[in-house]
């Protein structure tokens, strides 16, 4: 007869005398081993121990001394000991946790988790590790520490941390050869299935919790008993550190197998279903991730019923750590009316940039207004711009004036090609006009900027461009004034327009032109931004130390955010195609450099001892070397831009960023070397360039940043979290069944999302009193980028909305249809969620606040409103019955929650609703509110000047707007 699995072995079981102990002991003696039968109930004990052929221990498992008396007699009986099974457990009724006693939640953990701290300190000190024997010690958790159940939370706890401590052991104990694992049961019948269920343990009563097990029926003795043979076994002598889950699938079965609908089922036509106890047990960390993670179950399959499964996070609604609403992390996976759709809602590949609406119109004026109280400058054009200003370039061809989906990219068989002429060709051809030819202001700027400075004074009167000259510096006006304050990398007291090479004079006038309110501002700003494209491309090529030259790298970095503004599609993807030129460029500079831990941490570049012989000198090296630093932080920016308008990563790795921020304004703007020196001796370290590390972790432990950090370097810090919150946002989509299938991938980050809208939360606090207008500007950006995020980690719902309005503004062939659908999806997701959703709306709200207040007219700035617009007008037009309260005091939504009434007002209505207004709209649930706001948003479009962007963005919203699906 063939020997046992676990044949000589010697295991004690706690907790043996009935139940799971009990049928692990049976089964250990079937193998072979013999066993110690250790618990409480000496009579069971005693019986279990006679019937198996082992010997009974009557013992406490939370007091040391019994577990050293275990010890004691089981090396007495046996001689040895190899198996240890921590089985003994306790648990209290399932009752509301605010019921729970103190005395119950000791119990607990002391039987639960103290008992293995004392079996592994006596047994390991006295007897493995004091005989240098190998070991195997198996806990018997639970289900519950994995997905944890509400109303036994610290059952749950105490399970979880025996999964924990079990894995920790595994690793440092390994080397000694003595294994740890556990198993994990889910609820079977047992004499504490009673206590879980929070009734009687009958039939009747498991029937609903055994409906969610996909094997069909609840645990038994002999399941866990063979689980801990194998671990026990040395068929798993290379096995430690794992938790088996003995559960018949139902921690991992998919979510959307379960028919449950509490809120929604009858609105979307389904049977009354009753949602049991024991499906409220499941976990909503794990339900989470198996709905927005597994996008065939989420969003591609699609039943022929409406069905809906709504899971509540749960969330606190208290205020986060910036005294900001917290987002909560609730979902919704509702089916669809149509299994054949390929419904996808989530915003991958989003790129608001490269796509033309040309065909929509909107009655919309298309000259940008004037402020009230702002007297309209004069005009500086002696005649209508040309919108031709380079004949020899050939003309585009028509493209299509719909694509697949608004922004992406065209899949054009064969890219068209065009010969680019030389720049002297320009020249010539700009140059041989005969002398009753009129010059357009532009064609003498086009002739001004053909050269890589600009020409003297007497050259610019014998060749007639003074217009052109006048048209500069209007726009470099109109650059100082409007863009040097988002974007200070110029240094303004040194800087001259003479000394200023063509290439950045030419960049700082597309982005002027794009600022400009003066009449015609819009066909001057397309004609030079393709000049320039062209003149940056062109010198590049032909002059390779180019890349190397900081001011060229500056004209590239500022052309390709004139460029995601413009709303031109040719040079936005001559941007998009360029931007490694710009960042590889930096690196080959080393003004990106990976750091590996290994620099001089008390290398200070910053120092404030200053050559007091030649101060000139010394203020000249540092303006380059602070200069070289702010361009590299510009192209980050600019990178962060780039890829929250078009969805795609990054070319900037966050290890390669500047060691230290820019410095402070003050500081920079020093008017002169003296005024510099005077500032540098009195300046604090911090104002001269904090460093990055440091305000980071600062922010994300919810510190106060040091006062003397630049406001610029502050909102860079918040640029920094926001690109973390987008990668982690794309490890999630990663981990999906369409990728990689690894939940663990999903779950890992949720709480690093949370820490991160935290670290955003707290910074935006620490810059809540700007003393300067770039002061202002810097709080206005980093504002939105706070409030867009908390948006963008709602990825359900606001992935629903982008999808209605991609095939909204697309016009695909599945348009009703699919829009339909998806309306149908986000009114369940709404009404699932009812709090995360007021949340969403007053994030938008406050994006619409901080436009009203100060606009900053930037491209991503742009984006972001737009976002915020396009959610109000959603929920406006979609929201269910259950969010359209109207009882209460009305709340405004678009001013900001500064003090505490009104942070108070407003998370009392995002607990219980009420009536809201927004903008022009009294109340948004009223007849035309929808296209109140619409109007509202057209406004303040239209104040963000020559951007064509703005108009694009415009056009979307009231495409979607107009829908009537």
């Amino acid at each position: 007869m063939a020997s046992g699995r676990l044949e000589g072995k010697v295991a004690l079981v706690t907790g043996a005398a009935s139940g799971f102990g009990r049928g692990i002991a049976e089964k250990f003696t079937k193998e072979g081993a013999r066993v110690v039968v250790a618990d409480l109930s000496e009579d069971a004990g005693k019986a279990a121990a006679s019937e198996l052929g082992g010997i009974f221990v009557k013992a406490d498992v939370t007091k040391t001394s019994d577990w050293e008396n275990l010890l004691s007699e089981t090396l007495k009986a046996f001689g040895q000991l190899d198996i240890v099974v921590n089985n003994a457990g306790v648990t209290y009724p399932n009752k509301p946790t605010e019921d729970v006693t103190e005395k119950e939640f000791d119990l607990v953990f002391d039987v639960n988790v103290k008992s293995i701290y004392i079996s592994v300190h006596v047994l390991l000190q006295k007897y493995f590790l004091k005989e240098n024997r190998p070991g195997c010690f198996i806990q018997v958790a639970s289900t519950a520490g994995i997905r944890p159940r509400p109303r036994l939370t610290w059952y749950n706890a105490s399970k979880g941390a025996v999964i924990t401590a079990t894995k920790s052991l595994a690793v440092e104990y390994g080397p000694q050869q003595i294994r740890f694992n556990a198993v994990s049961p889910v609820v079977g019948s047992t004499g504490m299935t009673h206590l879980f269920l929070g009734k009687p343990d009958t039939e009747e009563n498991r029937a609903g919790f055994v409906s969610t097990v996909p094997l069909g029926r609840p645990s038994t003795p002999a399941d866990v008993a063979n689980a801990c043979c194998y671990l026990a076994s040395e068929e798993a002598g290379f096995i430690t550190g794992v938790n088996i889950e003995v559960d018949g699938g139902r921690c991992t079965r998919d979510i959307h197998q379960t028919n449950v609908a509490r809120d929604i089922g009858q609105d979307a036509g389904c049977d009354s279903l009753h949602f049991q106890q024991y499906d409220e047990s499941l976990s909503k960390d794990y339900r989470n991730y198996t709905i927005q993670a597994s996008p065939p179950a989420g969003f591609a399959e699609f039943d022929q019923r409406f069905d809906s499964i709504i899971i509540e996070d749960g969330c606190s609604p208290a205020f986060d750590h910036g005294n900001t609403p917290s987002d909560g992390n609730a979902t919704v996976y509702s089916q669809s009316l149509d299994a054949t759709l390929p419904f996808d809602f989530r915003g991958s590949g989003f790129d608001w940039l490269d796509f033309d609406i040309s065909n929509i119109h909107l009655p919309i004026d298309s000259q940008p207004s004037i402020e009230e109280n702002v007297p309209p400058p004069a005009s500086v054009y002696g005649v209508v711009p040309s919108t031709n200003p380079m004949p020899s370039l050939p003309a585009l061809p028509k493209r299509q004036n719909v694509l697949p989906w608004p922004f992406e990219q065209g899949k054009e068989s064969q890219p068209p090609r065009f010969p680019l002429p030389r720049l002297h060709d320009v020249l010539r051809e700009s140059t041989q006009l005969s002398p009753g030819d009129q010059q357009t202001p532009v064609d003498c700027l086009v002739q001004l900027f053909s050269q890589q400075q600009l020409p003297s004074p007497k050259q610019v009167a014998s060749r007639n461009l003074n217009s052109g000259v006048d048209l500069m510096n209007q726009l470099i006006d109109s650059y100082f004034s409007g863009f040097q304050i988002i974007q200070p990398i110029v240094h303004a007291p040194t800087w001259t327009i003479h000394e200023c090479p063509t290439v950045l004079l030419a960049a700082m006038v597309c982005v002027g032109s794009a600022l400009s309110t003066d009449p015609g501002s819009s066909e001057v700003s397309d004609a030079v931004g393709e000049f320039c494209a062209s003149m940056i491309t062109w010198l590049g090529v032909s002059d390779s130390a180019n890349y190397s030259n900081i001011s060229y790298l500056a004209a590239l970095c500022l052309h390709q955010i004139y460029s995601l503004g413009s709303g031109n599609r040719h040079l936005y993807q001559n941007a998009d195609r360029t931007r490694g030129v710009l960042i590889g460029s930096l690196r080959g500079l080393g003004l990106l450099n990976a750091r590996l831990n290994i620099q001089d941490e008390s290398a200070d570049s910053n120092r404030a001892v200053v050559d007091q012989s030649n101060p000139y000198a010394e203020w000249k090296s540092w303006i380059t070397r602070e200069r070289d630093n702010r361009i590299a932080w510009a192209s980050f920016e600019y990178d962060c831009s780039l890829c929250t308008l078009t969805n795609r990563r990054g070319a900037v790795d966050l290890s390669e960023l500047p060691a230290r921020l820019p410095c402070s304004e003050s500081l920079w703007e020093a008017p002169s070397a003296h005024a510099w020196v005077a500032l540098k001796f009195r300046c604090p370290p911090k104002a001269q360039g904090a460093k990055l590390s440091s305000v980071l972790k600062a922010a994300m432990a919810g510190k106060p940043v040091d006062e003397h950090v630049s406001m610029w370097g502050r909102r860079l810090c918040g640029q920094v979290i926001g690109r973390l919150l987008w990668d982690l946002k794309q490890l999630e989509a990663l981990s999906t069944t369409d990728y990689f299938d690894l939940p663990s991938l999903f779950k890992a980050h949720q709480h690093s999302k949370t820490s991160l809208l935290r670290g955003l939360d707290s910074l935006l606090e620490s810059m809540e009193q700007p003393c300067s207008t770039s002061d202002l500007v810097s709080y206005n950006i980093s504002s939105l980028l706070c409030h867009y995020s908390h948006m963008y980690a709602a990825d359900d719902i606001m992935d629903i909305v982008l999808y209605m309005v991609r095939k909204i503004v697309s016009h695909g062939p599945e348009k009703d249809k699919s829009v339909a659908v998806a309306r149908r999806r986000l009114s369940a997701a709404m009404k699932a969620d009812k709090k995360r959703t007021r949340r969403l709306l007053w994030h938008s709200g406050q994006i619409i606040a901080v436009a009203n207040e100060f606009l900053v007219s930037a491209p991503c700035e742009i984006m972001r409103l737009f976002m915020a617009y396009i959610f109000v007008v959603a929920y406006v037009k979609y929201s269910p019955s259950s969010l359209r309260s109207r009882d209460g005091v009305y709340l405004r939504l678009d001013i900001h929650s500064r003090d505490m009434e009104q942070k108070k007002a407003v998370m009392q209505w995002i607990q219980t609703g009420g009536p809201v207004q927004i903008g022009s709209a009294d109340d948004i649930f009223t007849e035309g509110s929808a296209a109140l706001i619409t109007r509202d948003a057209q406004s303040i479009f239209q104040r963000l000047g020559s951007w064509g962007l703005a108009d694009k963005f415009a056009k979307i919203l009231q495409s979607f707007e107009n829908h009537n699906g």
